[in-house]
């Protein structure tokens, strides 16, 4: 019996004394700081997890009511942030951690997400916004600013779009306005250009279908006057995440070129002109097919056209009457000067003002209108845009350079709004930064060479507009 007692004793101290070192280590516990890691490294030190989870509580609402986007919720990632006893006691002097330096910490992290809606281009989501509300109305203002110029017009995404709800790190989150700028301006691919024999920096503008601001953006120690072959280029050339595409009917009134004709007149010196009858251009109505890739024309097809009017042909006089040629005057005949004067040398008749150069050179443009787009072309089996520039004013007696960038040295720049028919119109630059040239032919329209797989036609500049005009 007297065992057994002393049994029953030894057991009832060792629950004492157990329950003395659970308290004991209770009341460490709560006298030491408990640490706040991020990704391992410690960031600071609180007294309690009641405290640590009011700052977590406090970033939150910091991050929600500062941010300009509406968001109501974030996420932080647990994975990263870490609590943990220490045996430091509370009246050490050792940093506590604030919510804002944690707000910090975890966005340096990227370590913060929240729910959103993502525009997804064929199952990869490229763009995020805040709600379902704006994800739509950010498609809705694609298609609307590129649904077609008339109700004929019909088409959508190439891609397959759509919008789906995502939680995603704060940082990729955007507003509207942004979203859809990543949409359309999309991914920059880059490549190396090795400059070839016969190569001008125009050539690989135009071929890579890059502008030199551009080019000199990416290669800021290049000098585009001085490229040899070997040299490598940078191209960083922008390819947009959606393409809309829209196919419809355009009718548009056009005008038809005049002939130009010449007559000789023995009552002109030779090398004078005299313009005998003013071209009048007539017109036509014509319906063509056509497809629109993010605002822009990628293909015309020509349906129909039916004559509203014929054109009247120029008339221009040429001179054939043989110049006066001096002589010496006779020898004692007494004559004054002033008589010798009377019968000596005319004048040298000078160019007529009133013939309109610029009516010739756009009745020019007109006979090439069909000729197909032929890169480096300069000649009636195919132009590029610089090279039915330069072909139309040789053919009008006009020397101009061969390029774009070239034109804009030479000739004269005028604002587009004085254009008149017959000067060259351009895009970028002026200068250095030209990547494309046309030729007005008044009436808000122009004849140009767009791109490969396209014909000289003419273009409105309310569909394409250049950015200013050159006059030689």
């Amino acid at each position: 019996m007297q065992i057994t007692k002393n049994k029953k004793l030894m057991v009832a101290g060792i629950a004492i004394c157990f329950s003395a070192m659970l308290f004991v280590s209770a009341l460490i516990s709560g006298a030491n700081l408990m640490e706040v890691a991020i990704d391992g490294k410690v960031v600071g030190y609180v007294s309690s997890r009641a405290e640590y989870e009011q700052i977590v509580e406090e970033a939150r609402e910091s991050i929600t009511s500062q941010n300009e986007l509406g968001l109501t919720y974030v996420v932080f990632d647990e994975s990263k942030i870490e609590l943990r006893e220490t045996a430091i006691k509370k009246d050490a002097d050792v940093p506590t951690i604030t919510s804002k330096e944690l707000v910090d910490t975890l966005l340096e992290k990227k370590a913060v997400s929240t729910p959103a809606y993502a525009v997804q281009v064929n199952g990869t989501a490229v763009a995020s916004v805040v709600n379902e509300k704006d994800a739509q109305a950010i498609l809705a203002q694609i298609e609307t600013a590129y649904q077609g110029p008339n109700d004929s017009f019909t088409g959508g995404f190439a891609e397959e779009v759509t919008v789906a709800a995502v939680q995603v790190n704060l940082e990729d989150l955007q507003t509207t306005s942004a979203a859809i700028d990543t949409l359309l301006t999309g991914n920059s691919k880059e490549n190396l250009y090795e400059v070839v024999e016969g190569d001008t920096i125009w050539d690989i503008c135009e071929q890579n279908n890059i502008s030199l601001d551009e080019i000199a953006a990416a290669n800021p120690d290049l000098d585009p006057d001085y490229i040899y072959v070997g040299d490598e280029i940078l191209l960083k050339q922008v390819e947009p995440y959606v393409h809309y595409q829209t196919t419809g009917i355009v009718t548009t009134v056009e005008p038809v070129p005049f002939e130009y004709i010449e007559q000789e007149s023995a009552d002109l010196y030779e090398g004078e002109t005299e313009l005998a009858q003013e071209g009048v251009p007539g017109e036509r109505e014509v319906t063509r097919k056509q497809t629109i890739v993010n605002g822009l024309p990628v293909s015309t097809e020509e349906i129909s056209s039916a004559a509203i009017s014929d054109p009247v042909a120029q008339v221009v006089l040429v001179g054939t009457k043989a110049r006066p040629v001096a002589t010496a005057p006779a020898a004692n005949t007494g004559a004054s000067s002033s008589s010798s004067g009377s019968s000596g040398v005319s004048s040298q008749p000078g160019y007529n003002s009133s013939y309109s150069g610029g009516s010739g050179i756009v009745a020019t443009a007109y006979q090439y209108l069909g000729v197909p787009y032929v890169y480096g072309g300069s000649s009636p089996s195919g132009f590029d845009c610089s090279g039915l520039v330069q072909y139309v004013y040789a053919q009008n007696g006009i020397s101009i350079p061969r390029t774009g960038v070239a034109m804009a040295g030479v000739g004269t720049v005028i604002p587009l709004e004085d254009a008149a028919p017959g000067d060259v119109v351009g895009w970028g630059g002026p200068g250095p930064g030209c990547y494309h040239v046309g030729i007005y032919i008044g009436n808000g329209q122009y004849i140009h060479s767009p791109y490969p797989g396209t014909t000289v036609s003419v273009w409105s500049i309310s569909s394409y507009r250049p950015d200013y005009a050159i006059r030689f």
